[in-house]
């Protein structure tokens, strides 16, 4: 079920229409997704990745970062490093 209101939230975004309305309202929509998604596998860091950037399209940018932070948490100590990369330029863009 987690992996669906994952694919779901990244669906939502993807093709929201171009109205800027319409686009803050896919972003809603995927931010509650998402926020089950984690409530319901708490370890699953992609979904704390996409839910920071919907909270950062949606001007939330406290909730972007502790969810980005969260993702990093999350992360394996090795193996991970390109991901640990990612995750740690995005933290560094967020002001």
């Amino acid at each position: 079920r987690t992996l669906l209101r994952y694919a779901l939230a990244q669906q939502l975004l993807s093709r929201a229409p171009a109205a800027r309305s319409a686009q803050a309202e896919a972003a809603r929509l995927a931010r509650a997704e998402l926020e089950r998604a984690v409530r319901e596998a708490p370890g699953f860091y992609r979904a704390h990745v996409l839910l920071g950037n919907v909270a950062f399209l949606l001007g939330d940018v406290a909730r972007a970062r502790a969810e980005l932070v969260a993702a990093l948490g999350l992360l394996p100590p090795s193996g991970a490093e390109a991901e640990r990369e990612r995750l740690e330029r995005l933290l560094r863009g967020i002001r």
